[in-house]
């Protein structure tokens, strides 16, 4: 619940670069009335966006909830509550899938959350989609085009050009030999939504 003497406040993780970045600028013109954070794990975030006076650059490493608490506090303590969250912090391949897998389903659970997922090759999104409030698909799309579709200045396309299966007993059970098989795939050859 929002406090009457608090502004509202978006996080941005990611932000030192690429779609992160992207996405804070959009923000910060999109939404005057909101506090933009820009949160990073390398202090290049604190360079980057120092002299703009609409955007709060912060260092935040996803992975440690003590760096999570103490922004969340420092926030609040200079009256701004957390109302949103953009999570575009890349986690590192060096965590075991289920961790990576739990460690997303905590951030996205606890606000609405949009995941954008690099498929460069079927992936088990089952319980992610089930948790998100939305779920993009992208093979090798620019971050530019990618904030237009997110911020509704451009129209997604596409179809999926494989299955994504709906568990690993699924993609176990496929025959080799036979495209399309999964059994109850999550999304099959072949679909996309355009609006």
């Amino acid at each position: 619940m929002l406090h009457n003497n608090m502004n509202k406040g978006i996080i941005i993780t990611g932000a030192a670069g690429g779609l992160g970045q992207a996405i804070v600028r959009v923000c910060a013109t999109s939404f005057p009335e909101m506090k933009i954070i820009a949160t990073d794990i390398s202090e290049e975030v604190l360079k980057i966006f120092r002299a703009e006076e609409d955007v709060i650059p912060m260092i935040m490493d996803v992975t440690e909830e003590a760096s999570i608490h103490s922004v969340r506090d420092t926030l609040e303590k200079n009256g701004i509550q957390i109302w949103g969250l953009v999570n575009n912090a890349g986690l590192s391949d060096f965590f075991p899938v289920t961790e990576k897998k739990k460690e997303i389903l905590d951030l996205i659970s606890q606000k609405p959350s949009i995941v954008v997922a690099n498929l460069e090759r079927p992936a088990i999104l089952t319980e992610i989609a089930a948790t998100s409030s939305a779920l993009f698909a992208e093979f090798g799309t620019s971050d530019e085009v990618l904030v237009k579709v997110l911020f509704g200045e451009a129209k997604p396309e596409g179809k999926l050009p494989f299955e994504l299966p709906s568990s690993w007993e699924a993609v176990e059970n496929q025959k080799e030999d036979l495209p399309y098989d999964s059994k109850d795939p999550l999304y099959p050859f072949g679909y996309g939504l355009s609006y």
